[in-house]
């Protein structure tokens, strides 16, 4: 249609502090190549501050000093703003991402997309359950994310 505009969908990226840098590049280039907006809660919200302070170490990752239900009530917030969460699984541990995970599809009940990299969490009963029930799937890799769910949810922008 001449003048009207599509929208372009907004996920939650859920993912461990520990990968935040190396996630980061990959979401800036995701969000070069796709028409989708990805929301990182270390760099798109009020953690910017808390990640500032961690990466000049003055505080550790998980410092309790840190604003616990403002981080929380600022994630959740986010979320509840987005089309969905896509969440990344690494080896390392992230409470925060399962949490976000089970929040988005079981209690507001929509999509969520989990790239789980670790090969033996792939089939977890939890992660199979949240995502087919609510509409969302589970990729093996960023790149098979990317063939398999964003070419086919927009074109790719060209000459961005």
């Amino acid at each position: 249609m001449k003048g009207k505009r599509l929208r372009i969908p907004k996920f939650y990226l859920a993912h461990p502090i520990k990968d935040r840098h190396e996630i980061r590049k990959w979401e800036k280039e995701v969000e070069k190549r796709f028409s989708i907006e990805l929301v990182n809660p270390f760099y798109d919200a009020v953690e910017i501050g808390n990640m500032a302070a961690i990466d000049r170490g003055d505080k550790g990752v998980y410092d309790a000093a840190f604003d616990s239900a403002e981080i929380v009530e600022g994630d959740l917030g986010l979320i509840r703003d987005s089309d969905g969460v896509i969440a990344i699984l690494t080896d390392n541990v992230s409470v925060g991402t399962n949490m976000e995970i089970f929040y988005n599809s079981h209690v507001l009940k929509r999509p969520t997309h989990i790239i789980i990299e670790p090969d033996e969490l792939r089939g977890h009963s939890w992660l199979r359950y949240l995502t087919n029930t609510y509409g969302g799937r589970i990729y093996k890799s960023r790149s098979d994310f990317e063939t398999e769910y964003l070419s086919k949810l927009n074109a790719p922008v060209k000459g961005i």
